[in-house]
């Protein structure tokens, strides 16, 4: 353009428009529940030594080799953990235990203004008490980094010529 320099290889100057920063974290509590599983299904193992009466001794025997599951979910903040037990002999013979972890979410949005090289036309007229100093047209070019460059041409009363130079920068941010 009309005022671009000798240099073709600069970058595009940036102007920073609006900058937004969500941040997203759940709250920690310091509490654990106390954990009561619940079995959901059992197997149950019958001996022939054993005979189906209805004393506590049998009922106490039938009820250690019998194999019960559990299967508990823990919800916490970032994380869920699902604990599968199996209970057998009064003991734990297995335990399975899967977790999701959720990681807080930080995002940064933000939104930058590149401007651009603008040329605009317009007029200018300039009074001096009650005379009429000068009338013609102007043109102004405003640069990537908000200066603007202008040039002006017109006539006065006289009709003779007169050219005008103008250079603005921009106060404040």
């Amino acid at each position: 353009m009309l005022m671009r320099g000798c240099n073709s290889n600069t970058s595009p100057t940036y102007i920073e428009g609006k900058s937004t920063t969500v941040t997203t974290y759940d709250t920690i509590h310091d509490s654990i529940p106390v954990y009561t599983p619940k079995y959901y299904s059992k197997t149950e193992y019958i001996y022939d030594t054993i005979l189906k009466t209805k004393l506590d001794t049998i009922y106490i025997i039938h009820d250690y080799f019998t194999k019960y599951y559990y299967s508990d979910t823990i919800n916490r903040d970032s994380i869920t953990v699902i604990i599968n037990d199996t209970i057998f002999r009064n003991k734990i013979s297995s335990r399975n235990i899967n977790y999701k972890f959720i990681i807080p979410t930080h995002t940064i949005t933000k939104e930058i203004i590149v401007t651009k090289t603008e040329l605009y036309i317009g007029g200018g007229l300039y009074l001096e008490k009650d005379n009429l100093r000068s009338i013609g047209p102007e043109f102004l070019l405003k640069t990537k980094n908000n200066t603007i460059y202008g040039v002006g041409a017109g006539v006065n009363q006289t009709l003779n010529p007169i050219i005008g130079i103008k250079l603005y920068k921009k106060i404040g941010k």
